[in-house]
């Protein structure tokens, strides 16, 4: 259902002016039903399979059942309505008010996760609850939740409800509890239910129960033993976390929470990932990959075995290509929550399977996090992985930690902050009244980005070569470290490239972190002139203006900051001094793996030109395609007047659309029109039944560089600009 709405949303967006928004006052006299949402109102006719035309009241007693997840629905007005509904799935929508709720008394299920509800009081009389999920809100009062005594699932998990747990003590029927990082402090009222048999297996009823307490402050020291109270019931929950109730010198107040699914990820390991799907669901994903639709699977990760994990297809521009080009080789995201709430791997909730499509060395990506890592940045865990598609192997494939909630957990203590994903455009500039779309909110609750606004003003408001208040919006540091790596590594698919993207912002209390993500195209695989030249002063792209990247042009014109810079840049250097040895040790690992990968995109002839050092030239660009999409004569090349200096014209044909150009400027995203950025392109090939289009020799890459190469060169022009031999400025437009 939710992909049919997706369809129309625009549909109904562009004629919602014309719609009738006084019927519901008419409501007892007409008949007619009104939703003050109109997306919620679509929702509504895909139940009743009514896509126009007036809906009666006296129809929508026939909905039983409503799934309206991720909609971006942002009122329930009107959901009263519904007076025989049973089951309400809201999650993940803009929704601040439960007020409509108040009086549809036939509820059994509600699922309000990662919405804005703050007041749960509209819930107070809905006593036929069996299932509540308020994961991930702002709510901080549930003391109405105790009038729910039918309840049979609570989960709360990221709700700071802090002390007073009181109002468990009526929930008699509950077997699923998850009260995971709500900082509770004491479990006496809970130990008081287990004791009765609530939250307890019970083989004669069918009963497996389930318990999360994890992630909260219950200390055990010498002198006091916060679980001491269920020590003796604990094993008889099936689906208990922790397994093991931590003992009396495990845990000491104020130790580090430790996340079991570390454990995957082990320095230089590969393990096997088996997924099981049907081949109608893999034949879908395959012939049309853009449609990133998830689909159920299960999977084995190194040995553990979840069921029905969401599935789907990643990326944007490598995706783009790779669906227009022979290639089956994608790369893959899975939400191990997505069909089963509250399933994680270890307490993982999602990760990513890249493809490394776009690299020949296989290590990259896994470089680039290594580096950050010893830099003290936060950044996901990664692994080798190969991949099994129904028992056959698909490809060996770089596993990654999603920055999602785990991610945000594992790093920070406060992980109810708002998360931002940059997408193209995300350059920080501030522009007056712009929502910035590029910069996407994953979670939180600043629906209108106030949070992010703030940090954007600030950060552009800097007087010149001094701080101002940017302290108070951002870790600086984890802006510096990440200038450092990107300049270092030449890693221009960034914030410090043209498209500036490919990071993350996480504010805790308006204060925001830089997490970066996604270096697959690092140590100069996203060429763009000589990378391992460019000026550490002026870190941006040849050609770019510096004043286009207000966060490093604003943050390194101030002397304390480049100096903290250049501290993290020696740090690097100090790190690639192995670099040589180091990629040697990891090839010879991933060699045998390489070879056998029956998707892989390149030869194992250019696989070992990407990863040693070529005696030639330190400039010998390796031609990874035996038969490359665009010969390297045929490439487009900048008209000569687009070299002048001042802003860059292009010749009128080739302009943006003026329409397009204000929202650019804007910080909106743009999103192109059918066809012309490889979705529903007419010409892409079309796979048909027994095609073997997974990948083979030749390569997604036009061309790339060494990494060993990238990496001698790099590190000596660095050195001379640092010893003021060359240099530290002079790459950019001013």
């Amino acid at each position: 259902m939710n992909k049919k709405i997706a369809i129309v949303l625009a549909a109904i967006l562009a004629i919602a002016p014309n719609m009738n928004l006084k019927a519901y006052a008419e409501g007892s006299e007409t008949n007619i039903a009104y939703f003050a949402d109109v997306i919620l109102e679509e929702v509504i006719r895909q139940e009743l399979e009514q896509p126009e035309g007036d809906l009666l009241v006296s129809e929508l007693s026939e909905i039983k059942e409503i799934s309206a997840g991720g909609l971006e629905i942002s009122s329930l007005e009107g959901i009263e309505q519904l007076i025989n509904l049973t089951s309400l799935d809201l999650r993940e929508n803009f929704i601040v008010d439960l007020e409509p709720l108040r009086t549809l008394k036939n509820l059994t299920s509600l699922n309000i996760r990662e919405t804005m509800v703050t007041d749960l009081s509209p819930l107070q009389d809905l006593i036929n609850l069996e299932y509540l999920n308020i994961h991930s809100t702002p709510i901080t009062n549930v003391a109405v939740i105790g009038n729910l005594q039918r309840l049979e699932t609570l989960i709360m998990r990221n709700v700071p409800i802090g002390d007073d747990v009181s109002f468990l003590e009526n929930l008699k029927a509950l077997t699923r509890l998850n009260v995971r990082n709500t900082n509770i402090k004491d479990i006496t009222v809970l130990a008081k239910l287990m004791e009765e048999g609530v939250l307890q297996d019970n083989p004669q009823l069918g009963i497996e129960a389930e318990l999360d307490l994890r992630d909260n402050p219950l200390y055990v020291d010498a002198s006091s033993d916060a679980y001491e109270a269920i020590r003796g019931i604990w094993e008889n929950i099936t689906n208990r976390h922790p397994n093991d109730l931590p003992g009396v010198t495990d845990l000491a107040a104020g130790s580090e929470k430790v996340i079991d699914y570390e454990e995957l990820f082990i320095k230089d390991n590969i393990i096997d990932i088996h997924v099981e799907i049907s081949e109608e669901d893999w034949e879908s994903i395959l012939g049309d990959p853009m449609a990133k639709e998830y689909k159920s699977a299960n999977i084995t990760v190194d040995g553990i075995n979840l069921e029905d994990v969401g599935l789907r297809t990643k990326g944007n521009s490598t995706l783009r290509t790779t669906a227009n080009s022979e290639s089956e080789r994608y790369s893959f995201k899975i939400k191990v929550d997505r069909h089963i709430e509250e399933q994680t791997l270890l307490g993982l909730d999602k990760f990513v399977l890249n493809s490394n499509v776009m690299d020949p060395s296989n290590l990259r990506e896994y470089l680039s996090y290594e580096l950050l890592r010893e830099l003290g940045a936060d950044v996901p865990l990664t692994n080798f992985a190969n991949i099994y598609i129904n028992g056959e192997l698909y490809g060996f494939y770089l596993m990654v930690e999603a920055i999602d909630d785990s991610f945000i957990e594992r790093n920070f203590e406060d992980n109810n902050g708002s998360l931002y994903k940059a997408g193209q455009g995300s350059s920080l500039q501030h522009v007056e009244d712009s929502n910035y779309d590029s910069l996407d909110l994953k979670s939180g609750y600043y629906e209108s980005k106030t949070d992010l606004k703030n940090f954007i003003k600030v950060l552009n408001e800097m007087p010149e070569g001094e701080k101002g208040e940017i302290e108070s919006v951002l870790e600086v540091d984890s802006a510096l470290r990440y200038f450092a790596v990107n300049t270092v590594l030449g890693n221009y698919d960034s914030y410090h490239g043209n498209r500036s993207h490919n990071y993350y912002l996480y504010g805790q209390e308006s204060k925001f972190t830089v997490l970066p993500w996604d270096f697959d195209l690092s140590f100069a695989g996203f060429s763009r002139g000589d990378l391992k030249t460019i000026p550490i002063d002026e870190p941006v792209a040849q050609g770019e203006n510096l004043e286009n990247y207000p966060l490093i042009n604003n943050l390194l014109a101030v002397e304390e900051y480049k100096e903290r810079y250049y501290e993290y840049i020696n740090e690097s250097l100090a790190y690639l001094e192995n670099f040589e040895e180091r990629v040697t040790e990891l090839t010879d690992m991933i060699r045998p793996y390489v070879e056998v990968d029956p998707s892989k995109s390149y030869t194992m002839e250019q696989f070992e030109a990407n990863t040693t050092y070529s005696e030639t030239s330190d400039e010998e660009i390796i031609d990874f395609m035996e038969n490359p999409m665009m010969e390297r004569e045929n490439q487009m090349q900048r008209p000569q007047e687009w070299e002048a200096q001042g802003e860059r014209q292009m010749p009128q044909e080739m302009q943006m659309p003026q329409d397009m150009a204000e929202r650019f400027a804007n910080g909106d995203r743009i999103e192109p029109p059918q066809g012309e950025m490889g979705e529903n392109m007419e010409d892409r090939p079309q796979r048909g039944p027994g095609d073997n289009m997974r990948g083979g020799p030749g390569g997604m890459m036009g061309n790339s560089t060494s990494i060993i190469n990238f990496v001698r060169g790099r590190v000596e022009n660095i050195k001379q600009q640092l010893a003021g031999e060359i240099p530290t400025t002079g790459g950019t437009i001013r």
